[in-house]
């Protein structure tokens, strides 16, 4: 059984997993509305906005910016070795 932190950990990284693969083909919707472009009232989706909308809500209070960066760069470095 995994635990509360390695759950997180695989949420977090199929969030990332998502967001990559949108952006690689320019589909990253744009927030509030916009256009994605931070103009006209819209802002830019960040990594770390899609991924706390990726997440179910009952996990997204655990979800800091910091295991965000260190997933990504876990993720980031698997795939660079």
């Amino acid at each position: 059984m995994l635990t509360e932190r390695e759950k997180i950990v695989a949420l977090v990284a199929n969030g990332i997993a998502v967001y990559s693969i949108l952006n690689e083909r320019g589909e990253i919707p744009a927030g509030n509305g916009g256009d994605g472009s931070g103009k006209n009232g819209g802002d830019i989706v960040t990594i770390y906005s899609f991924v706390l909308d990726a997440v179910p809500p009952p996990y997204r209070s655990e979800i800091t910016a910091e295991i965000i960066d260190e997933v990504f760069a876990a993720v980031t470095s698997a795939h660079n070795s």
